[in-house]
């Protein structure tokens, strides 16, 4: 078989730093793309500008530190991003830039900061993994207009201890809100829609305060964690 018949290609234990941008000029019908412990540390918007028909990559226990702008611009048919285990710790507003996926995982890495408009113009996304990092809130600039349709998104074991309110009021679409294990939150928020008078007098009791400007935690009250009846756990109809 020649090169235009492989359509999936795994990378392991290479070490090679431009590794993307090689494959995809060696096979340019490769739809899914894993490179695994080969020392990657960055990725730009040459990575995958011949791959045109990816449709899911994975990258995991590199050392992916920077991610370039509009990466996945050349890449019309990618639906599927997993870059787990790696030591990434900003993300810009122009990373994901124009991209069409549905799912995002960013899960075990060194995030410190979501830029405005990180995921901002995402239709297609539905779901968010972001879970082990560092990331200290979430605000509705970081979703920009994806937060109306975004179904479910997994950040526990943060350092989470805002969440800005503007955030409940646009995440229209919102089922699945995990804050397990982060700062001052010790259990899971599940369900959670569009009924922000509700949902902040509920958090009231997890957080000890909720001020004008948002949703901001000092301790967690005993209710939260020892009540048979969790006002922590959210579940709406």
């Amino acid at each position: 078989s020649s090169n235009n018949d492989i359509t999936h290609v795994s990378i392991h234990e290479q070490n090679t730093r431009n590794i993307p941008q090689i494959i995809c000029q060696q096979f340019s019908n490769v739809d899914s793309l894993d490179v695994i412990s080969s020392n990657v540390e960055f990725l730009d918007e040459f990575s995958f500008r011949h791959c045109s028909r990816l449709n899911s990559i994975q990258f995991l226990y590199n050392n992916l530190f920077q991610l370039g702008n509009r990466l996945f611009v050349n890449n019309p048919l990618l639906t599927q991003v997993t870059l787990n285990r790696n030591r990434i710790q900003v993300i810009s507003s122009e990373t994901f830039r124009g991209a069409t996926v549905n799912h995002i995982d960013l899960h075990t890495n060194n995030l410190t900061e979501l830029s405005p408009g990180t995921f901002d113009n995402l239709a297609n996304l539905t779901s968010l993994i972001i879970r082990m990092n560092q990331v200290p809130k979430l605000t509705a600039i970081m979703f920009g207009s994806t937060l109306s349709t975004i179904k479910s998104i997994s950040a526990s074991t943060n350092r989470i201890s805002y969440i800005e309110e503007a955030f409940f009021d646009e995440a229209l679409s919102l089922d699945t809100l995990d804050l397990s294990d982060n700062l001052c939150i010790s259990e899971l928020f599940t369900d959670i829609i569009n009924n922000r008078d509700y949902v902040r007098s509920r958090l009231g009791n997890c957080f000890g305060i909720v001020e004008d400007e948002g949703i901001s935690c000092e301790f967690i009250s005993t209710t939260c964690t020892m009540s048979i009846y969790n006002p922590c756990k959210l579940n709406f109809s």
